[in-house]
């Protein structure tokens, strides 16, 4: 998975007493089986997805615009495909991953299944009660070591190209049906010799009508990166979902990684 960015929405903490350990293994596991169907749930669709992307070159945070991606989300047969649209509102025969800058793929389960799949060993715990767009929710904090993580980096620069793998903690908020509204990933045990610094991203679902049927899918994104006094931030947004007909036409040149 390609993941270069974070968005938040605040939720208002709610005083609760912590459920008991019981309670609080079975919502993990109850977590868990959703995560790692939730592929399998999902529909083959379209939908629209607008990077505004931003850059800063101070040690103050001072975020200037740099572009706006369009982009053609295209989900088939559980998988994904980037389409580049529009460069700032004018049309381009670049690809999605010749566009520079920081992009991201993989919102669509690839994150859900790097933390939740039992080989990443994530430890969870109970952190919270509070509500987040009008839905009381759970809050779990979690963390993947870097051993066990299947977080892969990468980062292109000075004509040369950066790999790491990495771990990751942040926090998971579930809904009153067990359903994941939101989920927040901050890289870790980054190598030293790495150009990134830090990564942070927030993605948010949210339910909307696909071909008359109601689907937890992609809502917002927000991530940032910081490599020395150089950030990045991408504010992302999914919206124009529809269900995907054959005679819509596809055509994946590029296998993306899972």
């Amino acid at each position: 998975m390609k993941f270069l960015l974070l968005a938040t929405l605040l939720a208002a903490p709610l005083c609760a007493q912590a459920p008991s350990a019981v309670d609080q293994s079975a919502a993990i596991e109850k977590v868990r089986k959703t995560a790692l169907n939730y592929s399998a749930g999902l529909p083959d669709f379209l939908c629209t997805e607008t990077v505004r992307r931003y850059r800063n070159t101070t040690s103050v945070p001072e975020w200037s615009p740099m572009d706006t991606l369009t982009v053609q989300l295209s989900y088939y047969d559980h998988r994904e495909e980037y389409k580049l649209l529009l460069v700032d509102g004018q049309k381009t025969k670049l690809r999605y991953d010749e566009a520079g800058g920081s992009v991201s793929q993989g919102e669509f389960g690839s994150m859900l299944q790097e933390v939740f799949v039992p080989s990443a060993a994530a430890a969870f715990a109970w952190d919270s009660r509070s509500t987040l767009r009008g839905h009381p929710v759970q809050v779990f904090r979690y963390s993947v070591s870097v051993e066990n993580a299947h977080y892969q980096l990468s980062f292109n620069g000075n004509d040369r190209r950066f790999t790491a793998s990495a771990g990751r903690h942040g926090l998971v908020y579930v809904g009153a049906g067990g359903e994941i509204l939101r989920i927040t990933s901050e890289a870790d045990h980054l190598p030293a010799n790495f150009p990134i610094d830090k990564l942070h991203s927030t993605l948010d679902y949210d339910f909307t009508d696909i071909g008359g049927r109601q689907f937890l899918v992609p809502h917002t994104a927000l991530v940032e990166m910081q490599a020395g006094i150089l950030g990045s931030k991408n504010e992302i947004d999914f919206r124009d979902y529809r269900k995907f007909t054959a005679d819509a036409g596809i055509n994946f040149d590029t296998q993306i990684k899972k």
